[in-house]
């Protein structure tokens, strides 16, 4: 089976973490299954989206007390968000539902505890995270064409789970990957090489244990709570430095890989 980032495959390796419990999710758009057997049955069919995989990202500024903090980017005011992001089976664009924190006293802590993917050479975790507060703005995009009948209301499956994400280290293997590349992913390669990137972990109520360093991270500086540019970073030494908190800045969590939908929400 393959793992999906966005338009980027990867080999998906060995180990306990969800992934492998899910046997990991075949990409969107991927070729070599047709869905039809060999009897030419292609088996039931939906009109709309029919999840296959999901993941998380997120966008968010810490201040200098380390609370979450809005932002001003080249497209407008930004609140800091979590996005649960489910892609389709076949052409339908991605369906995502939106977790917008206006909450000024949310603030990000200490996140210890051990991987258990197998095989890694760094399972004890130091993360520094939060939780997403039960009184986030929810909202759904790009989710027109989901399946109401079959699946029941997107953001009524997703909002009712526990969904945090932290910054850290990278986990071994995720390192691996981003120095090997991945195809489309010569960006994440040169953010590595040049000392920007950090590694991010996200936890779930939907597994146990609830939180796996699977994902990877980076951070813009602020000037006036404006990224005056979004290719200045602030270096991976600093942020891995900063001892239970982060340094001020806006932060963006990018995953590695696509979890099975099916095993975790059905």
């Amino acid at each position: 089976m393959r793992l999906m980032l966005l338009s980027l495959l990867a080999a998906c390796g060995g180990g306990s973490d969800p992934c492998e419990e899910a046997n990991c999710a075949e990409a969107p758009g991927d070729d070599d299954d047709d869905g039809t057997d060999e009897t030419g049955d292609t088996g039931p069919t939906f009109d709309g989206i029919v999840p296959q995989g999901f993941t998380i990202f997120a966008f968010y500024g810490v201040d200098d007390s380390g609370y979450l903090h809005g932002w001003t980017s080249a497209t407008g005011d930004v609140l800091p968000q979590v996005s649960i992001v489910i892609y389709d089976s076949g052409d339908f664009d991605p369906c995502t539902v939106t977790f917008f924190i206006d909450d000024p006293n949310v603030a990000v802590s200490p996140w210890v505890f051990e991987d258990e993917t197998e095989d890694i050479t760094n399972p004890d975790m130091n993360h520094v995270g939060f939780d997403v507060p039960v009184d986030a703005l929810v909202q759904t995009d790009g989710c027109e064409a989901w399946n109401v009948d079959e699946y029941g209301d997107v953001a009524d499956l997703v909002f009712p789970h526990d969904w945090g994400v932290g910054i850290g280290e990278l986990r071994s293997d995720i390192e691996d990957l981003v120095v090997e590349g991945i195809d489309g992913g010569e960006w994440m390669t040169d953010l590595y090489d040049d000392g920007n990137m950090v590694g991010a972990s996200w936890q779930a109520d939907v597994w146990e244990p609830t939180t796996w360093a699977s994902h990877t991270a980076y951070a813009n500086p602020v000037n006036n709570w404006v990224v005056e540019d979004d290719e200045a970073y602030i270096p991976a030494a600093d942020i891995l430095a900063s001892q239970g908190t982060l340094p001020v800045g806006v932060y963006t969590l990018q995953p590695v890989y696509t979890w099975g939908f099916d095993t975790y929400f059905k």
